[in-house]
């Protein structure tokens, strides 16, 4: 950004802003500019990259009369009407150019007229359009003094041509009024951007350096200045500017003629190109993203699974070794049945001997009665464990059946982990390729950039011979018309001269003898013209 403060003799506002008017509030948006579907090359013309921060201003300024010197195209001035629209403003549009081309933007015909019509009438139809196809001196009668609240100068860029437009219609703009001037960018080469850098001696102003570079001055009064200073004006300049320099992806073209029109048709699919191939990497490490997050979740899941696994396997063999337990019961228990069953097949034995001693069969009958409630309690204890046992052999059946089912599920997570982590290594691949692709098409656009500056300078040397050739061209032929003048005045002089000698030649011969043996004096004068 440059700027300067208005020294002590700038002049100053003639109308002051009421008190009570509220502070206008700077918004950044990000507009659709319609006229871009008939006129797809428009966002990387040469003033492409100032139609973003142009529109704000309009919305923040709610100009009532724009006017713009050098329409051409129209890149700027539907910049302005799509801002006017949108914000349903009120706003006059005038529009002056010859439509004819100069030695800047080269000759062309009435097609470029006809299309800034056309979208003037079926994009913009309830704006108020005043397209005057004329010279900018013409145009001047038909416009009221302090009337423009913003003029945009994009005419001629000579030093001359841009100061001659300036103080022109300088008494056309209104108080507070802003003027906007392009390619006041020190690499153009051009003279408006010497005229920027005198303006600014006499009037505040800034200027954006991208897109050809964009004046901005007030010379009527700080009213829009201080309030794009209370705006953070410094930050809005970088922003819109690196906006600018993002959206063109560093292409800046310019229109000379029908190559620049194709050149910039190879840039702009360039520009679309790795656009697309943005897009693409941006999708690609949204979906390597995705997928990381899926196997961090997969491998948080596996985690929660295996712990559920030890937990399951740590109760089955707890189970197992009740189990175990139990066996080693049952076989004891089964001893004592065995033992109890050897008892009983006694018990007819015993009986035979009660008879003959009594007092002992009293003792085993007793006993055996014990016996007999020890082998019903053990069968019930039997029972029971039975039951337990086949409950604990059911929780063993389902637990090695959930255990079977981790198993498959951890196998499962284990595959799914190794595809994504190939998934993730092919995405990496194509994004590195990708990326590669994109350094090799951006280097392909510095060069074309290289080599479009490059022809820019030769066609401006040869501009500066064929104007030093048309100079000496000039010279040569007035010195020729000088030199014929000079011959026919001379030719003249002779003629004359001719005649005095005749006239004398023929009063001496009238005086002489009449058979003096001289030719007759007219036929002297013939020989001597013969013999020139």
């Amino acid at each position: 950004m440059t700027a300067s403060r208005a020294p002590k003799s700038a002049p100053k506002t003639a109308g002051k802003k009421p008190a009570s008017a509220p502070r206008p509030a700077w918004r950044i948006h990000t507009p659709r500019f319609e006229a871009d579907a008939v006129c797809p090359l428009m966002p990387v013309w040469p003033w492409g990259g100032h139609r973003g921060w142009s529109y704000d201003l309009i919305r923040f300024m709610k100009p009532a009369v724009i006017a713009e010197l050098g329409v051409h195209w129209g890149t700027s001035l539907f910049a302005f009407a799509q801002a006017v629209k949108d914000a349903r403003l009120k706003s006059k549009l005038i529009g002056v150019d010859t439509w004819r081309g100069d030695n800047h933007t080269g000759p062309y015909g009435n097609d470029v007229l006809d299309t800034v019509r056309t979208i003037a009438k079926e994009h913009f139809p309830k704006q108020s359009f005043d397209l005057k196809p004329m010279t900018f001196d013409e145009a001047l009668p038909f416009v009221s003094d302090e009337s423009i609240n913003l003029l945009h100068i994009d005419g001629f860029h000579t030093y001359e041509a841009v100061a001659h437009d300036f103080e022109t219609w300088l008494p056309k703009l209104a108080p507070d009024g802003v003027i906007l001037l392009h390619d006041v960018a020190v690499e153009t080469g051009y003279g408006s951007a010497r005229f920027w850098l005198d303006l600014l001696k006499r009037f505040p102003g800034f200027a954006f350096q991208h897109s050809w570079g964009l004046g901005v001055v007030f010379p009527k009064g700080r009213r829009w200045l201080d309030a794009l200073e209370k705006a953070n004006l410094p930050d809005k300049v970088k922003l819109y500017t690196y906006r600018a320099r993002l959206e063109r992806a560093g292409i800046e073209l310019k229109d000379t003629g029908d190559m620049a029109v194709s050149r910039l048709a190879a840039m702009d699919t360039m520009g679309k190109l790795i656009k697309d191939r943005d897009t693409e990497i941006a999708l690609l490490k949204s979906i390597v993203s995705d997928r990381d997050n899926e196997i961090s979740n997969l491998i948080t899941q596996s985690g929660a699974l295996l712990t559920d696994l030890d937990d399951a396997r740590a109760v089955s063999d707890q189970n197992s070794a009740r189990c175990g337990h139990l066996q080693i019961r049952i076989t004891e228990l089964e001893q004592v049945l065995h033992h109890a069953s050897e008892i009983a097949a006694r018990v007819p034995g015993l009986e035979a001997e009660v008879v003959a001693q009594a007092k002992r069969a009293q003792g085993a009958e007793a006993e055996l009665a014990d016996h007999r409630r020890q082998i019903e309690a053990l069968y019930a204890r039997l029972r029971d464990l039975e039951s337990v046992h086949a409950a604990v052999l059911a929780q063993l059946d389902q637990a090695q059946a959930q255990i079977a089912e981790l198993t498959a599920r951890r196998t499962q997570l284990e595959a799914d982990v190794a595809r994504l982590s190939d998934d993730r290594a092919m995405h990496l691949s194509r994004i590195s390729d990708v990326e590669n692709r994109h350094d090799v098409l951006a280097a392909d656009i510095q060069a074309l950039v290289a080599r479009l500056h490059q022809d820019h300078e030769q066609a401006e040397d040869l501009r500066r011979q064929m104007r030093e050739k048309d100079l000496t061209m000039q010279q040569l032929k007035e010195t020729i018309d000088r030199v014929s003048a000079d011959l026919e005045m001379l030719a003249l002089r002779i003629e004359q001269l001719e005649r005095i000698e005749i006239e004398r030649e023929r009063k001496q011969d009238m005086d002489s003898q009449p058979h003096s043996g001289r030719l007759p004096r007219p036929e002297i004068a013939k020989a001597r013209r013969v013999r020139r």
